[in-house]
């Protein structure tokens, strides 16, 4: 029971959250320092025993599953940890993140199978292009969770999670049909417009919920740009209808923006949004992005 709990979560965790690398400046320190500093930091199970091998730079010859590796990809090393924990291979590769993706399912063998309606990674308001998927073997014999993030660089971020004890509801039908009925998953990603940067927000940036018998999700950002507020709001309604979003009412001033949407999803459930932009009242350049859904009931 341990063990599938810990798999849940992982799962959960993996898809959840952006996983690029940061600018990160690394002080001091010599080749055996940085290994020790490795071996603690990484080399870590919540399972006592567990026997954990990094590698920097390659990959052994043979790995716990037949799964794709990128071709003309970088490697950038992998954990391997033994099951239940999952196993993780970086990667970097000059492809988009949805290009990286295509290459990897069009390089998938027969005996794999993607799974729809999983957690799509980030949603809402993010900085650059997230791609997540999960991909299960022989049913459920193992299971690899895939996350292309493109990095400030603009290269992209590979990781791929590779998990050879699976849980049953891991790649069961049933599990898809669940994720895919979280409002996140409603949520396209939204790219930050030229010419402005995300910032940091302190309280977090998303919430869910809503009445009894309704479900809700919404996200924010903060931003700083210099622009005017009327076009980022048109940058961001763009991407609202490219993602298949329908505008029902847009209005734009000099410190606020409003629009209204519709949306129905794979299931034919009708959801509203909306997204407002609003200037802080002590700094015009410094905007917060809020978009919510909100479900609407069948009659």
């Amino acid at each position: 029971m341990r063990h599938k709990l810990y798999l849940l979560l992982v799962v959960v965790m993996l898809t959840a959250l952006p996983v690029a690398a940061q600018d990160t400046e690394v002080v001091g320190g010599d080749d055996a320092a940085l290994r020790d500093f490795i071996s603690r930091t990484l080399g870590t199970s919540p399972f006592p025993g567990d026997i954990i091998t990094i590698y920097v730079g390659e990959i052994p010859d043979e790995i716990s599953v037949d799964f794709p590796i990128l071709q003309d990809a970088r490697i950038v090393g992998m954990i391997d940890r033994p099951a239940p924990s999952p196993s993780q291979i970086i990667l970097e590769t000059e492809l988009a993140p949805a290009d990286a993706m295509n290459a990897i399912v069009e390089d998938l063998g027969a005996d794999w199978e993607q799974q729809t309606n999983m957690p799509v990674g980030p949603s809402g308001f993010v900085a650059f292009e997230n791609v997540t998927e999960q991909f299960c073997y022989n049913e459920d014999e193992a299971a690899v969770s895939v996350v292309a993030q493109q990095l400030e660089s603009g290269l992209t971020e590979i990781n791929l999670h590779i998990f050879t004890t699976t849980d049953p509801y891991m790649c069961s039908e049933a599990a898809g049909e669940m994720y895919g009925m979280v409002p996140y998953n409603l949520l396209p990603q939204l790219k930050t417009p030229e010419g402005a940067e995300l910032v940091p927000q302190f309280g977090g940036g998303g919430g869910g919920g809503g009445a009894p018998g309704y479900r809700s999700a919404s996200n924010s950002a903060m931003l700083e740009t210099e622009r005017p507020i009327a076009e980022i709001a048109a940058d961001y309604n763009a991407q609202l209808e490219a993602a298949g979003w329908v505008l029902t009412k847009s209005e734009a001033g000099e410190s606020f923006s409003y629009s209204g949407w519709t949306l129905t999803d794979e299931q034919e459930g009708n959801w509203s949004g909306f997204m407002t932009i609003t200037a802080d009242p002590t700094n015009v350049n410094q905007l917060l992005a809020v978009i919510t859904i909100q479900e609407i009931p069948e009659e």
